[in-house]
């Protein structure tokens, strides 16, 4: 009858393992890696601020050599638009994931979340190298961080979305953990990623 019914949808509906978040032991070394990316990025930048390291001087040349635009806007829109096609085939494929295999069990448990992860990480260092690479003169809406150090307002921008969108990846997890797992796109974590 319908107690049976009823019974019957309500053990199927249960079946399912509610996304409790990332297990402990692979939120570690996701921190250590992340610690030493940033390191190794703010090494870069401090090198190329004191001039000690030309590399990002000789990639900028070369990316303004590709473009009609001097080197220190030619590297961070040539690694954004990189960036952005790899993060969007990530998403393309993450749901394309969830929509044949249903719930992951946690952020590294779906290999169609790392290329997100690189490109998301690609738009926050494109950010973080149009504010070391700084402008020049004919950048009227630069802002100057220190004396001779004129900072590109749209690095700054694109350096502070980065980094938005690569924190909603633990804080996804968190989300995760206390709410359990959402049956759309629209949850502030993911709204964060997206955006």
């Amino acid at each position: 009858g319908v107690n049976e019914m009823t019974s019957e949808l309500i053990r199927l509906f249960a079946a399912g393992e509610p996304a409790g978040g990332a297990p402990v032991q692979d939120l570690v070394p996701a921190a250590i890696v992340g610690g030493v990316l940033t390191a190794a990025a703010l090494v870069l930048g401090a090198g190329h601020r004191s001039g000690r390291v030309t590399l990002l001087t000789r990639l900028a040349g070369v990316a303004g050599r590709i473009t009609p635009v001097p080197g220190w806007a030619a590297l961070p829109v040539l690694l954004t638009l990189g960036s952005l096609g790899v993060a969007l085939f990530g998403f393309y494929w993450d749901v394309a994931t969830h929509i044949d295999d249903g719930r992951d069990a946690g952020p590294f448990a779906n290999l169609a979340h790392y290329p997100i992860l690189l490109g998301l990480g690609g738009v926050a260092l494109a950010g973080f190298l149009a504010c070391v690479l700084g402008a020049d003169d004919r950048d009227r809406a630069a802002l100057t961080l220190a004396p001779g150090w004129r900072v590109p307002l749209g690095g700054a921008l694109l350096l502070l979305c980065g980094s938005v969108a690569m924190l909603g990846f633990p804080l996804d997890d968190v989300w995760h953990r206390i709410f359990g797992q959402d049956v759309t796109l629209w949850g502030p974590t993911h709204l964060m990623l997206i955006g």
